[in-house]
């Protein structure tokens, strides 16, 4: 039997006893955990780049209620689901089966909207270099979420029930995002 040995990073990326870097020794970049903590990752750093606030959830909202980050939106994006520019709660996958089974009905249930994003698109961002290939992936990423957010407000207007949860504490948010990377993308003349 042919077997390949591969040596795993094995560093330590949290607080928890189980929390270890997934990737082989000798990778570039940064240390994850698992393959969708690095995608979600790196959807973030494309939605900054494209110029979007986003800010990461806490543990227990991630938890509890399964919110991975929360994304400012507009209110011409949130039209008839959000009265004023705000923040909305989003959880990310790269399985496009999961937006429409448990995963994703109970996300909307808890007023999550969930995303879904392509790991060959994200895994293209990484790979990227050159600022005009980043810029028309993030855009593309973005698009995504552009998406959701027409999927959301059908599902709300459907079933007046359903809402999308607002951010718990507003202080956090400004505290957060005034750190956020700002990326200006630069039109060709």
């Amino acid at each position: 039997m042919n077997t390949i040995n591969k040596s795993i990073c094995r560093k330590r990326t949290g607080s928890c006893g189980y929390d270890f870097c997934y990737q082989e020794v000798g990778h570039n970049g940064r240390c994850f955990s698992s393959f969708g903590r690095k995608m979600e990752y790196l959807v973030q750093e494309a939605l900054k780049f494209a110029g979007r606030k986003v800010v990461s959830a806490t543990e227990e909202e991630d938890k509890r209620d399964g919110v991975d980050w929360w994304i400012e939106c507009s209110p011409e994006e949130l039209l008839m689901v959000l009265e004023k520019r705000g923040y909305v709660a989003v959880q990310f996958t790269v399985n496009r089966e999961a937006t429409y089974s448990n995963k994703g009905c109970n996300a909307m249930d808890n007023g999550v909207m969930i995303v879904w994003v392509s790991d060959v698109d994200l895994k293209m961002w990484e790979k990227a270099t050159n600022d005009d290939a980043r810029k028309a992936l993030a855009l593309k990423i973005t698009d995504c979420f552009l998406n959701a957010i027409d999927s959301s407000i059908n599902i709300m207007r459907h079933l007046p029930g359903v809402k999308l949860r607002q951010p718990p504490n507003d202080f956090r948010f400004r505290e957060e995002t005034a750190d956020v990377r700002q990326v200006n993308i630069v039109q060709p003349a």
